[in-house]
């Protein structure tokens, strides 16, 4: 009961941190720093990086996450009441696009643009009137990367397992969050806000387990 009081309080806490991020993002506070966080990656990352980034694109999507995230769960859980977990992932999308209906944040504009791909998932044509935060991808990502790293807690594995596998999981995150970024398909803010939305839903999903 303890732990699951925590996770709730964690949760919230990082709840509150995105619905703050949200509201410097609408107010325009953090622009620059989206800016230049831009600028400087594309500069500093040669183009023949643009396919690879390109795929994470592709592995970030809705469809092949939700299917990820469906199997995570079947495997893990062991009590008929844990499959309530499987609405959070719905759950984390309503709130996604509540933000980027009502926090209004521009993408980057067209000349940033380096995927580099022609196809698209058919979640990827779904319009909230071309606004960026959060970034689902990266959302989705955290909320993946999270029930892994709490899944890998709970088992038997060796400590210094946990923590390799741990450190390979907030890796996949980092990179998906500078792809997002060095595609020109979202600002840095908007990864952020991803980020804390993914492991705010995650701490959720550990309050159920």
């Amino acid at each position: 009961m303890k732990h699951r009081v925590l996770y709730m309080l964690v949760s919230g806490v990082l709840f509150s941190a995105f619905l703050a991020l949200g509201y410097a993002v609408h107010k325009g506070y953090l622009d620059g720093l989206d800016f230049d966080t831009t600028v400087r990656l594309q500069d500093n990352i040669p183009r023949r990086f643009d396919g690879f980034f390109s795929s994470l694109s592709l592995l970030g999507s809705f469809e092949l996450t939700g299917i990820a995230f469906v199997v995570m769960v079947l495997f893990g859980v062991r009590k008929l009441r844990r499959l309530a977990i499987l609405a959070i992932f719905p759950a984390f999308h309503v709130i996604e696009l509540l933000g980027k209906m009502y926090i209004e944040k521009e993408p980057p504009p067209f000349m940033f643009l380096r995927y580099s791909f022609g196809f698209h998932f058919p979640s990827s044509y779904i319009s909230t009137d071309h606004y960026s935060f959060p970034s689902g991808h990266v959302g989705r990502t955290a909320l993946l990367t999270g029930m892994g790293i709490f899944l890998l807690w709970k088992s038997k594995l060796h400590p210094l397992v946990k923590f390799g596998l741990s450190a390979v999981f907030m890796g996949i995150l980092g990179i998906m969050i500078v792809s997002r970024i060095y595609l020109g398909e979202h600002w840095a803010s908007d990864t952020v806000g991803g980020s804390l939305l993914g492991f705010a839903f995650v701490l959720l999903s550990a309050v159920v387990w």
